[in-house]
């Protein structure tokens, strides 16, 4: 690959879009709140606008929807769980932030599925108060600023982060991770709506 126009940086993410991979965000002694595209064909990064990005963040999560890059969570400069973020439109390199209402608690280190069109996100680490069992499905197509409604806690298993997350027809599944008191064998399912 050609050199990036980025600092280097860690606990960043990378989405692809069909065309290109964007990557976003992350730490490295600063924090960052931008990024580049990277084309593999002509091996080439161009840099995204910064114009309305989320704050500068780390371990958050990111999805491509197949229109937008969306960017939430995470912790920021001073370790403090970030419970917002913003969708990015390639084509018009234009940042968009989305709702908070209804959203999941803030959290790191959380995971994130596409399904339907729309975003699942559940779990990770809300700071001093551990791990969340809490998540939310947004919807980018729903107004200017997309819409989040709540996941259910009902026998949510215990919340975690560094767990596996998949989806298989309309069910999502958790499995085991690392949990407020150490490493857990366990996990459940939730019936998407």
């Amino acid at each position: 690959m050609s050199n990036s126009p980025l600092a280097v940086r860690t606990s960043h993410t990378a989405v692809w879009t069909s065309t290109d991979m964007i990557v976003w965000g992350g730490v490295f002694g600063s924090w960052y709140n931008d990024g580049a595209k990277y084309n593999p064909t002509t091996d080439k990064w161009t840099l995204i606008s910064t114009e309305s990005a989320p704050v500068a963040r780390a371990q958050h999560v990111a999805i491509w929807t197949g229109t937008y890059m969306i960017i939430w969570g995470g912790r920021d400069t001073d370790g403090n769980s970030l419970q917002n973020g913003a969708m990015y439109d390639p084509i018009l390199d234009k940042w968009t932030p989305m709702s908070t209402v209804n959203a999941p608690p803030a959290g790191a280190n959380a995971r994130a599925m596409l399904y339907n069109g729309k975003i699942i996100v559940w779990g990770g680490n809300v700071g001093a108060t551990g791990m969340t069992n809490t998540g939310g499905i947004f919807d980018p197509g729903v107004g200017a600023n997309g819409s989040w409604t709540q996941i259910s806690t009902n026998n949510a298993p215990l919340g975690r982060l560094g767990y596996a997350m998949g989806i298989k027809g309309s069910k999502m599944y958790v499995w085991g991770g690392f949990g407020d008191l150490g490493p857990l064998g366990d996990g459940a399912s939730y019936q998407i709506h």
